[in-house]
């Protein structure tokens, strides 16, 4: 009999030393998903509120010049193509926001699958950003400048190409560094953190 109590003693203290090592694995991987949800995040609120100003300024523009048949195109056009990185910005980052630990049904997530499926969301949107971006800022950094030369200096783009250049050609620079300093940032590094986070909990 003191036998059987000793043996229940053991396998109690070790399901609740198991317990607070699986609790204590997860708040660890729950503030480091945290942390990581402010960084992602960050470019979501910043990347966002871009698209809300590239949106204003091309409707004041539309509004101002109505008249204006070529430039109502060409602004329509921009809009057009910024709208599929805003519809799948919104989208990713919404399902990021709700995912909190449970699934489509509402039931709680392990926090393995939690993390993995974040990750997959993350890197869906990467993906899709790492090809489609550079095409949308050289169309639509063009497209900016062919707006000013158009409006704001006699004969437009046609009549100063110099001008032109020298107001496009530094603008992509800076648009591309900037593109790659938040892709290191915002996605590969958090993607990488993510990874080693993934192999954490299957080791």
């Amino acid at each position: 009999m003191e036998h059987l109590r000793k043996t229940l003693s053991e396998n109690m203290a070790a399901e609740n030393w198991s317990k607070l090592n699986n609790n204590c694995l997860n708040d660890i991987i729950q503030k480091k998903n945290r942390e990581k949800e402010i960084i992602n995040f960050g470019y979501f609120w910043s990347s966002f509120v871009m698209q809300i100003i590239v949106y204003g300024l091309l409707c004041h523009t539309l509004i101002k010049h109505v008249d204006d048949r070529p430039l109502i195109i060409i602004c329509i056009s921009c809009m057009l193509m910024y709208l599929p990185l805003t519809i799948v910005l919104l989208n990713v980052f919404k399902r990021i926001a709700i995912l909190k630990n449970q699934d489509v049904n509402g039931m709680d997530l392990p926090i393995g699958s939690y993390v993995v499926e974040k990750y997959r969301l993350l890197k869906k949107f990467y993906v899709f950003r790492r090809w489609y971006e550079p095409v949308l800022l050289t169309i639509s950094t063009g497209i900016m400048v062919w707006v000013i030369t158009r409006l704001y200096f006699q004969g437009g783009i046609y009549d100063h190409p110099v001008l032109a250049l020298s107001i496009f050609i530094p603008s992509i620079i800076a648009c591309g560094i900037i593109s790659i300093k938040n892709t290191d940032k915002y996605f590969r590094q958090p993607l990488i953190k993510l990874e080693e986070l993934i192999a954490d909990l299957k080791s």
